[in-house]
This record gives structure tokens, C-alpha cells and sequence, in this order.
């Protein structure tokens, strides 16, 4: 209209002094100025500045099922810093997660991890020796990291703070202090996940020493002789041969242990149904559900475990390892008897106590062949397999069974690889 207008003859002087031209609505130009408008524009959330290094940072999340606009100012930073907070609130919000401040290890320790630890061990998936190390390792990971938030360790400050402290401490700290990135991850934390991924230099594996290899068969044997009629006999030979933890050697009954003759052999069959703790005479547990089982002393040490138990009996004492009034031997100073006794000899290597244990299942995998799941069953190890777990429930024939096969036959094969020797 406005160009019909403007060719009438009125206004044929005013066309012929100025150059004037109508661009429409629709033209090319103001449809490039939109698209690029659209193209500049951030696909999530924007950064709006207000002067030299102040920005405001619009955004949009989930808040109790509802989208809500928030904002950010922030200020003295650069047009990358900027970018990297946007990109980093929308890794939180843009899926509908809500972002969570990262706690310290304090604040993690008492608002997530320790109810939880609580409630297992409430429900028997823990034993209350477990709850007592996690707390104990906690006030070492208190008095050193306690106000810090998980997501300032550095691996290099981890890694340093590890290599002061002893071996037993190392590896339930480094335990606890995985749960505790894991839990904070759980509960929406993000940016911590550097520290599970790190190993560092002091780890254990580069502590070990050639000599933490557990015993052989035979300086086992000489171990038992050497503890014969003490105090640690008993337990001994239940880690050495029976595959129990130290808490729970020292906690059998006499009326928990009976005799089976399977093949010819006598088999000491002994029930594990709890732990003597480290220190007084409570008893708890076991480390698991899964612990509660029949461990199988085979000969020749099943008899000897078989005479100690009648002669309790015939006492009238109640523990396997009795100390005379109807109390077991308390577990406590019996680290210090076995140091003591074996450190000053010459005729055998110190191991600590516990390595009897490892001894008994390097006997059973290696040298008798038994398979790894079966060996996991005889020493009460927990398992996520489901069908270990609900539906293989051996009893101790099935035990005794299977290691009478596997010494048979490996005692068959020594005496086939003596008879090519010859």
C-alpha cells in the first residue's frame, strides 16, 4: 500500500530527491537477523554479565516435582569460568537431578554412612567387630580429613597421608574411605569419583614382602607342635585346618565338636556358630550369616582335637579352649604370645596368626584342587552369587566328602610323581 502511494505524481518530486526504498516484512535480511539471533542463543540456561567480570547465570531444574527459574551471580571470573559453572549446573539439573553440596567426611560419615552401618549390623549383615573397625578407622580419617569435603583430596594428599600410618590401618581406612565416596555418590554428589580410581604408591600390594607367603604344610605342622598344650593350640589348628577366623577359634564348645569316620578316616567335625571378641570374654556373631557352618579337621590333627575335647569334657570344662574356670582363653595378649614365641626361633619364618587362615586356603586351591566357589562355602565368605547364596546349602558330609576325595587323590599323585622320580 504504502508503495502504491508513493508512485502517485505528489510524490514523484520527493522520490526523485531521495532514495527511498520499502524492504518487506519478510525479507532476507531481517530473516537472517532472526536466525542468527536463534543460533546465539544458549540451548540450556544463560549468562547474562553486568559489568567487567560480574555475570548472572539464568537457569531452570526440578525442585519437589515442579520446574522452578533459579539464578547465580557470580563474580571476578572469567567468560570460561562462567561457561564451566553453567555446563557444570547443567550436568547436575538438566536431566531433572538435584545437585547436592558436597559434606565433608565428617558430615558424610554422621548423616549417610554411619545409620547405614547401623542398620546392617542391626540386621546381621555386619558383625559388631566390623562396626567397631569402620568406627575406629573413622576417628584416624576424622583427625585428619574431618572438616574437608570429599570433593578437595587430592590423591597426592591422600596418598602421602597413607604412607604414615601402620598396615592394619591402611587397609580399613582405604575400605572405609571408598564407602564413604560411594555413599556421597549415591546420594547425588558429583566429581569425587577421582579418588576410587587412584592407587596409590604406598598401596599394600607394593608393601608385601616375599616372605607373606603363608606357610607350606610342613611348617604348619611344625607350628602346631611348637603351640602344643598352650593356650593357642586349639585356635591354630582351627585357622590352620578348619579355615576359621581368629574370633571365631577361640569360641567353640566341647559339645560343638564331634567325631565322624568317613572312608576310613576320622574326621573332627566342629560347628561355627559365633566369635569370641578381641577384648574381655563377649561373645558375638559371626562375621556373616554366611560364616555360620561346619568346619572339617581332617587327619592327623582331627584327633588331636578329638582327645583335647574328651579330656575338657572329662573335666567338666565347656570350651574347646578352656582356661580352667568354664571361661574360654581370651583372645587378648595371644598376638603377643605368638610374636614372642616364634619371632626369636631359627627353625621357622614369623607369619602373624592370621596367615594360618590363608595357609588353609592356598592348601585347599592349590595343592588339593578344590574348587574356588566350594573352598568360599567352607570358609564363610559372603557371596553375591544367587545361587550360592539361596540354594547351595551344604552340610558337613558334603564337606567331609569332598576333602577326603581331594587328599585321596592328591595323595595318590605324590605317590605317582615319587615313582617317576625313581
Amino acid at each position: 500500500m504504502l508503495r502504491d502511494m508513493l508512485s502517485l505524481p505528489q510524490f514523484s518530486a520527493l522520490m526523485d530527491e531521495y532514495d527511498i526504498s520499502i524492504t518487506p516484512k519478510d525479507s532476507t535480511a531481517n530473516a537472517k537477523k532472526r536466525v542468527s539471533a536463534r543460533q546465539q542463543r544458549s540451548s540450556w540456561g544463560s549468562i547474562e554479565w553486568r559489568g567487567r567480570g560480574q555475570c548472572r547465570i539464568r537457569y531452570s531444574c526440578w525442585v519437589d516435582g515442579k520446574r522452578v527459574r533459579r539464578s547465580r551471580t557470580l563474580r571476578g571470573v572469567t567468560k570460561a569460568q562462567a561457561e564451566r559453572e553453567l555446563a557444570k549446573l547443567r550436568a547436575a539439573y538438566d536431566e531433572g537431578r538435584q545437585i547436592v553440596a558436597c559434606p565433608t567426611f565428617d558430615q558424610c560419615w554422621a548423616s549417610w554412612h554411619e545409620p547405614w552401618l547401623a542398620k546392617r549390623l542391626e540386621n546381621g549383615d555386619i558383625s559388631r567387630r566390623t562396626y567397631e573397625l569402620y568406627q575406629q578407622a573413622m576417628k584416624h580419617i576424622s583427625s585428619k580429613f574431618g572438616n574437608k569435603p570429599l570433593d578437595t583430596l587430592t590423591p597426592e594428599e591422600y596418598a602421602s597421608w597413607l604412607e604414615t600410618l601402620t598396615e592394619s590401618n591402611v587397609r580399613i581406612i582405604k575400605i572405609l574411605v571408598k564407602q564413604l565416596i560411594k555413599t556421597a555418590i549415591s546420594h547425588g554428589v558429583i566429581g569425587i569419583e577421582r579418588i576410587l580410581a587412584y592407587k596409590p604408591a604406598g598401596s599394600l600390594e607394593s608393601r608385601k614382602q616375599p616372605g607373606d607367603t603363608p606357610y607350606t604344610r610342613d611348617e604348619v605342622d611344625h607350628v602346631l607342635t611348637i603351640f602344643r598344650d598352650t593356650p593357642l593350640e586349639m585356635p591354630a589348628i582351627l585357622m590352620a585346618y578348619g579355615s576359621c577366623r581368629q574370633g571365631e577359634a577361640f569360641a567353640p564348645k566341647v559339645d560343638d565338636v564331634m567325631c565322624v569316620d568317613y572312608n576310613s578316616h576320622v574326621y573332627a567335625v566342629v560347628n561355627i556358630a559365633r566369635q569370641l571378641y578381641e577384648r574381655g570374654l563377649e561373645f558375638g556373631p559371626t562375621k556373616t550369616k554366611e560364616s555360620v557352618r561346619h568346619v572339617i579337621i581332617p587327619e592327623p590333627w582331627s584327633r588331636r582335637v578329638l582327645e583335647v575335647a574328651e579330656t575338657k569334657r572329662g573335666d567338666g570344662l565347656v570350651y574347646l579352649n578352656d582356661r580352667g574356670d568354664g571361661t574360654p582363653c581370651r583372645r587378648s595378649g595371644m598376638q603377643d604370645a605368638w610374636r614372642n614365641t616364634l619371632k626369636p626361633r631359627d627353625d621357622i619364618r614369623y607369619l602373624t596368626m592370621g596367615k594360618l587362615r590363608n595357609a588353609w586356603a592356598t592348601w585347599m586351591l592349590w595343592d588339593l584342587k578344590i574348587d574356588s566357589r566350594k573352598v568360599d562355602k567352607m570358609m564363610g565368605h559372603s557371596t553375591g552369587d544367587v545361587l550360592a547364596k539361596h540354594y547351595d546349602r551344604p552340610d558337613y558330609e558334603m564337606y567331609i566328602e569332598e576333602i577326603d576325595r581331594a587328599l585321596i587323590a592328591a595323595k595318590w599323585q605324590g605317590f605317582s610323581d615319587a615313582r617317576k622320580d625313581k
